[in-house]
């Protein structure tokens, strides 16, 4: 299926609409970290993390909580880096990363308390809403193929033969939360 972003979607201008290849497979389970050496982050509150081709370094998306368990209305969402190729420290994200590749822009998701609406940067299609599940723990809600799932990771195959990388694809993997069911959801941009 072919999708065509278009205006008014998370405030995209037209200038800036895209088309997108979309394909969409449920798996028997989560499949393992997609190259050697990949590593799943353990990070308390993990909301979901982002791995690229390039190296096993990965973004995490984490909640950022208060001491009574609330999401932080001033940043519900702490975005870092885990550098796997080295020692797994944590490292905040640069300037750049932040406003241009890997932040997050949320705002309080109307008529429900202590929830988030938003998404990546770079990516305002898949728009998410971050709360607290019945359970009590922390979850990214997003829509895969028109499924309501729990996002748990997205990997990035990147081109980097020119001077800035570009996704050749990305894989989005949730967890349906009507069925359990793992749901993988393949994007690339459609070449005209």
């Amino acid at each position: 299926m072919t999708l065509l972003v278009t205006a008014g979607l998370a405030g995209i201008s037209p200038a800036h609409a895209r088309r997108l290849l979309m394909s969409f497979v449920e798996l028997p389970e989560m499949p393992p970290p997609p190259r050697p050496g990949f590593r799943v982050p353990t990070d308390p509150n993990t909301l979901f993390y982002v791995q690229r081709s390039t190296n096993a370094n990965t973004i995490v998306y984490a909640a950022n909580l208060d001491a009574r368990g609330r999401l932080d209305p001033q940043n519900p969402i702490e975005v870092f880096w885990r550098v796997f190729d080295e020692d797994g420290r944590r490292h905040g994200l640069n300037w750049i990363e932040r406003l241009m590749a890997y932040g997050v822009y949320t705002k309080p998701a109307k008529g429900v308390p202590n929830a988030f609406d938003g998404y990546i940067v770079t990516f305002p299609e898949m728009e998410f809403r971050v709360d607290i599940s019945e359970s009590g723990a922390p979850e990214c809600i997003v829509q895969l193929n028109g499924h309501r799932a729990r996002l748990v990771s997205i990997y990035i195959e990147l081109d980097e033969s020119g001077v800035w990388p570009q996704p050749r694809f990305l894989n989005i993997y949730g967890i349906d939360t009507q069925s359990g069911r793992v749901i993988r959801e393949h994007v690339e941009p459609a070449v005209d």
